[in-house]
């Protein structure tokens, strides 16, 4: 007996609709045949063989529920638990609700992420001896699988590398003129779940008109997920041309006017947005010349679409310079 069939005789013995056993079992075969769920199946096969009936059912009777803050519930495998997949659809109906809403700006300004502590440790549920794709499933690994639906949809992502709370992720937002940001939590859920919770530019969660918008571009518009290569190599060559305007100077001080203060500004815009220079520090004049530390801070912010969109580079410099 396959294991569809297997399935089929188990939920029949369930006390609900045939509506809801036929929709675990058309998710389930999708789930156990689409390459895209592969790592999924050996899990899948498990709970099948072991007869975990209400588990199957509740996992695939639907795809979790998409709601005006997010998508947030228990942690598993199926459309209707938190995992990777579930994580990467959201983030894919928010990446079309941006690009159709903002189009290259959502590209340019990117998405802010965060993660809470929540780490999925449940046992009981899944076979200990076959690899799971949900074991130790954290909000690290949930923010990984988002960024990279985001950057196949060419929008870039800031991803903090340890835990951070809300209100950062708010600030962050406005900081970094984000056009979104999204906190990997379950909020005041248990434990064993997680989710993935929506911001706007504001730093807030999505009003009245917009959260609808987005609850139907996720609940209706969503069909292949793309995601952004893991592997592999990429080069990037830069040639850019700007004009620039700055001043330049230095102003000194102490009793015998030794002492100074260096300092250069420019800024400019061509090949590139906008590009901006700072150098600022001390230095001492002696009969055959003078002696300068520094610190120097360059930056530029290139055109949408290229593959290098912004550069920045900055750090000290000690400099000798020699009168004639």
């Amino acid at each position: 007996m396959d294991l569809i069939t297997t399935a089929k005789d188990g939920l029949s013995q369930l006390d609900v609709s045939e509506k809801v056993k036929s929709a675990a079992l058309a998710n389930l075969q999708t789930w156990l045949t689409d390459p895209a769920f592969a790592e999924y199946a050996p899990q899948i096969r498990y709970l099948i063989e072991a007869g975990k009936w209400d588990v199957l059912l509740d996992s695939f009777y639907q795809v979790i529920p998409f709601g005006t803050g997010g998508r947030r519930g228990p942690v598993g495998i199926g459309p209707n638990r938190i995992n990777a997949w579930t994580i990467q659809a959201s983030a894919q109906g928010h990446s079309q609700y941006l690009l159709r809403i903002y189009g290259e700006e959502a590209k340019r300004r990117g998405v802010v992420m965060t993660f809470d502590v929540r780490t999925y440790s449940l046992k009981g549920v899944y076979s200990d001896d076959i690899p799971n794709p949900v074991k130790d499933l954290d909000g690290w690994k949930l923010a990984r699988a988002a960024a990279e639906v985001y950057a196949a949809n060419g929008i870039k992502s800031y991803l903090f590398e340890t835990v951070r709370s809300t209100p950062e992720l708010s600030f962050a937002i406005r900081h970094l003129k984000a056009i979104a940001g999204d906190m990997f939590s379950a909020s005041h859920n248990l434990p064993p779940d997680n989710g993935k919770k929506v911001y706007d530019e504001f730093g807030g969660q999505l009003i009245p008109p917009h959260d609808q918008a987005l609850v139907d571009e996720v609940t209706g518009n969503v069909g292949s997920i793309p995601t952004a290569g893991r592997a592999g190599t990429s080069e990037a060559k830069l040639s850019n041309w700007d004009a620039i305007v700055g001043v330049k100077g230095r102003m000194a001080f102490g009793e015998s006017r030794n002492w100074f203060v260096p300092y250069y500004l420019d800024v400019g815009t061509g090949e590139s947005d906008l590009t901006w220079q700072a150098m600022g520090g001390i230095g001492y004049s002696f009969g055959w010349g003078d002696v300068v530390a520094a610190w120097r801070y360059l930056d530029y912010d290139m055109k949408s679409g290229k593959k290098i969109e912004s550069m920045t580079f900055n750090g000290p410099a000690i400099a000798a310079t020699f009168h004639w």
